[in-house]
């Protein structure tokens, strides 16, 4: 092995190391799927070979298994009907292109492996039929995770058309016409897209589509690609020549011609079109030379992509790593080159502050700098889909652009910019690469048509909320501060200041976390309130209004309406346990519910309470046990705006009522956290189709300094007017009430504007007789 080449098997080893090392931190039972990528020729047999023989021997001995997405391959006679069913077309007459893969067999096994499941592993033999080749029969494929084997840990996957993503209908007719145009201008066009007639590319990119889910599978991804599109002719040449040599079958020159396999092929025109973003994710690039291949001399560019975390552990080593690379590569005339922005770790441990987690243990103290620990990534349709309700329901897309870059003009933010938002918003991470491009560039489109305008290229000087990637700020409260202001006795103590009632009762939570307060509920004929407080000092500011709601006297009752109070302690100004996740507090919370026997209830909830609402209407066992739902203040409508986001994390106080938003709830420990580290607006947000059929009354306040209620009030009402605001509460549907002169959670600080909302829960709580014995009476 040259110089040169063990120089990119030991950079390719290491970054596999690193990776597996994070991958198995989180996943401790599967298998680390890396992809290779490269044009055909490039090498990607060869480098996969070497890697999986250094990795599989001492001192590593981890055990893989090698699979290509050749071995996927139709089979002779499947590719014969696929070339039958499109005569016309040349790109599909012979392997090699998107559509002649059967997708079927290789999802199962990749999803076998994934599984670690016994697993028949499949094998392709091209130099089959002269060189048209065909699947080595099934009596001859591999196995692996079989018994008494040590499972496979490392899944190394190549294939040239690896991890593509199709194109939308716009983009790919753009290529296509410039392309097209390149070819009129005269002789040096060398490409094949110019030559080949639209429907043609289309039956590719369309079929290119179904190669998503093998390419999600993947957790990082390792890309060649060659400076000089001519060598993939010549590489392909050698291959053949190997073929017919070693196994007596190959194609002949000619027959590649006649094939497509040039370079004017769809193989190094797939990686212009399919591609995007591939010059941005370099991390170095070095001309290479092989003495084991005879290779001609060839620039070739390395992309080493993190899928399931930032690039960033990359660049804030890169200054280390290019010390190292700097002599080892010196003879190569190596070119570091790396664009991709990234933050230094250290950015986010500016404040040394420290929290303390009572759900772990007394005592065990965690930083709130700490990154978050995102929720899984929603599939691919599905973020297309959510992408849609949002963009969809934004009455001022430039509002809602510079907001989210923090008030920046419209020309400070770039595309690359707004990339990178989406990329948070949607991924969950703050750098994207080749395998996110074609989605972040779709995002990008659709925000342009929405705007009416282009997006400036490249980057600009905007930089965007990202909440839960940004640091925590926050402002050090003194000991006494939380002295002002019903859990087991052990649990008490992870909560400051103690809680003096817990000496003075017997009756404990049978929730790990959460406390509560309880209302017996003894009525016949009306359903319990389950109530969820938001940001505050907890329930002291609902006591009023909860005591008038189970002080209320009613003709019809034969008994008390119960009532349970959850307190959050994490964003009720304590020093405590970090907030609880979606899945924690919803199975709390009904640990509670179905302690006291309740199996219906009416759910009413506050500012942040409506994101915990939110979490039990979508869930389907809690949502089956809620009558109706009174959301006053909320934030999980329309959570996607970034008004909440912008002030909360970013607005300069001014007014008032803006300091003390600012001061006492911003800026308090246990807030902050929670809204910067355990708040993700894509599991938070609830939308009118989730509530309609429902009976729900969402009240808004006109001055409310914390959300859009305009905008919200419309998305509700489907009203751009203002004849919603006055209409009269029915107690049927999707309804609201307009209080125009009032802030957030001014509805609280009058008898006769709370009063409003407990006629509403009254009506709420009323069950038919014959709909409540038998709900009711098994209690």
């Amino acid at each position: 092995m040259s110089d040169e080449e063990s120089t990119k098997l030991n950079l390719c080893i290491a970054f596999i190391l690193e990776q597996l090392k994070l991958h198995n931190q989180r996943c401790n039972n599967n298998a680390f799927f890396l992809g290779i990528n490269g044009v055909q020729g490039i090498g990607k047999t060869y480098l996969v070979s070497s890697i999986a023989r250094t990795l599989e021997n001492s001192p590593y001995e981890i055990p893989t298994v090698v699979l290509s997405i050749d071995d996927f391959y139709l089979s002779h006679e499947d590719q014969r009907r696929l070339a039958a069913s499109h005569p016309d077309n040349p790109l599909v007459q012979h392997r090699g292109q998107p559509s002649t893969h059967d997708l079927d067999l290789a999802i199962s096994t990749l999803s076998s492996l994934r599984a670690n499941c016994e697993t028949i592993i499949p094998s392709y033999d091209k130099s089959a039929f002269n060189g048209q080749g065909d699947r080595v029969q099934h009596s001859q494929w591999s196995k692996v995770n079989v018994e008494q084997e040590q499972p496979i840990r490392l899944m190394i996957v190549e294939g040239w058309c690896l991890a593509f993503r199709s194109l939308d209908d716009n983009r790919l007719k753009s290529k296509w016409e410039m392309a097209v145009q390149a070819r009129n201008q005269g002789e040096g066009y060398l490409g094949r897209l110019g030559h080949s007639p639209l429907e043609d590319i289309e039956f590719l990119n369309e079929a290119l589509k179904g190669y998503d889910a093998v390419t999600d599978q993947l957790d990082a991804l390792i890309h060649l690609d060659a400076e000089d599109s001519q060598y993939v002719y010549d590489w392909r040449q050698e291959q053949e020549a190997a073929l017919r040599r070693d196994r007596g079958s190959g194609m002949t020159d000619e027959q590649m011609l006649t094939s497509h396999f040039t370079s004017k092929s769809l193989s190094f025109l797939g990686h212009f079109l399919f591609s995007p973003g591939l010059s941005r994710a370099v991390i170095y690039r070095r001309e290479l030379w092989s003495s084991v291949r005879p290779f001609p001399k060839m620039l070739a560019h390395i992309a080493v992509l993190s899928l399931q975390h930032a690039i960033d552990s990359i660049a804030t080593t890169l200054n280390d790593v290019s010390v190292q690379m700097r002599n080892a590569l010196a003879r190569s005339r190596t070119v570091l080159n790396c664009n991709v922005e990234a933050r230094s770790s250290e950015d986010s441990f500016n404040h040394p502050t420290y929290f303390l987690d009572g759900q772990e243990k007394i005592g065990n103290f965690r930083m709130v700098e700490r990154e978050a620990s995102h929720p899984a990534v929603l599939p691919r349709d599905d973020r297309q889909n959510l992408f849609r309700l949002c963009i969809e329901s934004v009455s001022d897309p430039e509002r809602y652009l510079s907001m989210w870059f923090k008030g920046a003009p419209s020309h400070e933010i770039g595309r690359e910019n707004v990339k990178q938002f989406f990329c948070w918003s949607f991924l969950n991470k703050s750098t994207y690469g080749l395998l996110d491009d074609s989605e972040l560039e779709d995002y990008a489109d659709q925000l342009e048509r929405t705007l009416g305008r282009k997006l400036p290229q490249g980057r600009g000087n905007a930089t965007s909320m990202n909440l839960t990637l940004d640091p925590v700020h926050m402002l050090p409260r003194p000991l006494i501060w939380y002295l002002f202001h019903r859990v087991s006795l052990k649990r008490s103590l992870t909560v400051f200041p103690p809680r003096p009632l817990t000496l003075l009762t017997s009756h404990t939570t049978p929730a790990r976390t959460l406390s509560y307060w309880h209302r017996r509920h003894t009525s016949n004929n009306r359903v319990p309130v389950l109530f969820i407080h938001g940001i505050g000092i907890g329930l002291w500011t609902y006591a009023p209004f909860l005591a008038q709601l189970t002080s209320s006297e009613d003709d019809q009752a034969d008994g008390d309406v119960g009532v349970i109070a959850i307190e959050i302690m994490p964003v009720s100004f304590r020093i405590t346990h970090a907030a609880l996740t979606k899945e924690e507090m919803k199975d709390e919370i009904l640990q509670i519910v179905r302690s006291q026997g309740w199996t219906k209830f009416c759910l009413a909830a506050h500012s942040y309470g409506s994101v915990v609402a939110t979490h039990l209407l979508q869930d389907s066992v809690s949502s089956s046990m809620i009558e109706a739902t009174l959301l006053v203040d909320p934030v999980s409508i329309l959570l996607h705006l970034p008004e909440v986001a912008y002030n909360f994390t970013c607005r300069q106080p001014v007014e008032a009522n803006e300091h003390q938003l600012y001061y006492f709830a911003s800026m308090d420990m246990g807030v902050a956290h929670t809204l910067s580290r355990r708040f993700f607006w894509q599991e938070n947000i609830i939308w009118k189709h989730e509530l309609e059929g429902r009976k729900v009354t969402v009240v808004l306040c006109g001055r409310d300094l914390i959300t859009n209620t305009q905008a919200v009030g419309q998305y509700l009402a489907g009203d751009e007017a203002s004849s919603w605001k006055y209409r009269e509460w029915e107690g049927s549907g999707l309804e609201l009430i307009w209080f125009d002169k009032f802030d957030h959670s001014q509805v609280f600080e009058n008898k006769r504007d709370y009063g409003r909302l407990v006629k509403v829960l009254q009506q709420y709580t009323l069950v038919s007789r014959s709909s409540s014995e038998s709900e009711l009476d098994g209690r």
